[in-house]
């Protein structure tokens, strides 16, 4: 029995960090104006996203984020080159 949900466990565990097979990171210093941003591609994790994002505030002088704003791009879509161009992701998180 241990086994098995050793086994079930590791494979949830595996199955999560495929899903984040890319993450990257996007910082508007101001929340109105999304046009103005900055990036960080290819970061590890959903959570190294915030934390990058949350520095990126803090220096900004906004580390309680109440000015800014920032979103995690997961999982790079190959043909995003259709959009004109745009990156498009599998989903967006905080």
């Amino acid at each position: 029995m241990k086994v098995s949900l050793a086994i079930v466990i590791l494979m949830l565990l595996t199955a999560c960090s495929k899903y984040e097979k890319r993450v990257d990171a996007f910082y508007y210093p101001d929340r109105i104006n999304l046009s103005q941003f900055i990036e960080m591609l290819n970061v590890d994790s959903v959570e190294a996203c915030r934390d990058w994002a949350y520095a990126q505030a803090s220096k900004n002088g906004d580390a309680y984020m109440s000015v800014g704003d920032y979103e995690c791009g997961v999982n790079l879509m190959k043909d995003s080159s259709r959009y004109g161009g745009l990156r498009v992701y599998e989903k967006t998180v905080k």
